[in-house]
């Protein structure tokens, strides 16, 4: 085996390339399984990446952004361990037919500019005014700016039919993603105002993402429940 791969370095290359490929398709198209159920980021540790693949969510609601509407929609927390960051799903088959300039009017990475270039940059992109109640009572209110591409897509499933979603990453302000904390096992009323109306997305499927983010940090100044 060792003269093998010595008088044909090439060829056992090859092969190896093609089972690292077929491990890699077995896992993302197979399974469905992000890299990072493999091991937690290096500022979690085990503890904390487990608790967070625990009381993981992603919650998908169908909200139009093609007209000028308003959506209240009830969203019960099961932990307050955790920021719940909002931002979009769109439909990618039909974005791939119908948005051909998609790709390169998200794919800016606005954790990175200026205050000046996500002005710029939030002229063109879905808005939505967000109002969050907890026992009838207003505690926050922010406009959302649905900015960024990320490079994966998420299946869901709609009517029995599965389709796959490109989700948006939602800014409350330049750097700042759109992350709230909401308390433990705790209901609150949201209210979705889309600002902007898109109708070139007429025929593409839209939704609005909520989803467990980073760990909550009670030392930060922010909003908060009562």
């Amino acid at each position: 085996m060792i003269e093998f791969v010595k008088k044909h370095k090439i060829c056992s290359m090859l092969i190896l390339l093609i089972l690292s490929f077929l491990v890699y398709i077995k896992f993302f198209f197979v399974l469905k399984l992000p890299l990072e159920r493999f091991g937690p980021p290096i500022n979690y540790t085990e503890e904390e990446w487990e608790e967070r693949r625990l009381h993981f969510r992603r919650y998908w609601e169908p909200f139009d952004i093609t007209t000028l509407n308003t959506k209240r929609i009830h969203y019960h927390n099961h932990s307050g361990k955790f920021y719940h960051c909002f931002g979009l799903g769109l439909e990618e088959q039909a974005i791939d037919e119908k948005l051909k300039d998609f790709k390169e009017k998200y794919r800016t990475e606005y954790h990175k500019k200026s205050d000046a270039e996500f002005d710029l940059g939030k002229k063109d992109k879905p808005h939505l005014h967000v109002r969050v109640y907890y026992n009838s009572v207003l505690f926050i209110e922010q406009d959302v700016y649905m900015m960024e591409a990320q490079e994966i897509s998420y299946p869901f499933e709609i009517n029995g039919q599965e389709i796959k979603l490109k989700a948006l990453n939602g800014y409350s302000k330049p750097r700042e993603l759109a992350c709230y904390h909401f308390e433990d096992n705790t209901d609150y009323e949201i209210e979705i105002i889309n600002l902007v109306p898109f109708p070139e997305y007429k025929g593409i499927r839209s939704f609005l993402k909520i989803e467990t983010g980073q760990r909550y940090q009670p030392n930060v100044q922010e909003e908060k429940a009562p």
